[in-house]
């Protein structure tokens, strides 16, 4: 992938197969290098409120054959993380689950091998940083310890 926030470089090793069940993808993906920056956060950053009802909102609908996926991602040593105040190689493994009508889980964590977080005027180190994956990829368990050395 070559775009202006994300230059990924990926090495797929993937089957997928069709039945009368739906498809299904399995495999992995190697991710050797990338260098991502990105602008602004996705808008699905930010959870709706629980109360929200949509009047006279249609159930999506899926006219597509289902599919389910079992793949591991893998991580490289030259994977970099450039916004929003970190600046971070990251690396590790997640493993990327998802059954018919069932929304995606992840599992497995996301290092950060190298990296500082400048925000509110203070730069931080950070000498341990680890986001885990059991289930929804919107609620990692967070891991970090981030130091400001005082010359």
């Amino acid at each position: 992938a070559n775009r202006e926030d994300a230059r990924i470089w990926l090495s797929p090793t993937l089957t997928l197969h069709g039945d009368e069940q739906g498809l299904h993808l399995n495999g992995t993906v190697a991710v050797p290098e990338a260098h991502l920056q990105p602008r602004q956060l996705p808008e699905d950053a930010i959870t709706v409120s629980e109360d929200l009802v949509l009047v006279d909102a249609q159930a999506p609908t899926n006219n597509g054959l289902p599919l389910s996926m079992a793949v591991t991602v893998t991580l490289g040593d030259q994977v970099h993380f450039q916004g929003f105040g970190l600046n971070a190689t990251l690396g590790g493994t997640l493993k990327v689950s998802q059954r018919p009508g069932q929304p995606t889980q992840l599992y497995g964590e996301l290092l950060i091998l190298e990296g500082r977080y400048k925000a509110y005027g203070q730069n931080l180190a950070i000498d341990n940083g680890r986001l885990l994956f059991q289930g929804p990829p919107g609620d990692p368990g967070l891991d970090i310890r981030a130091i400001r050395k005082i010359p």
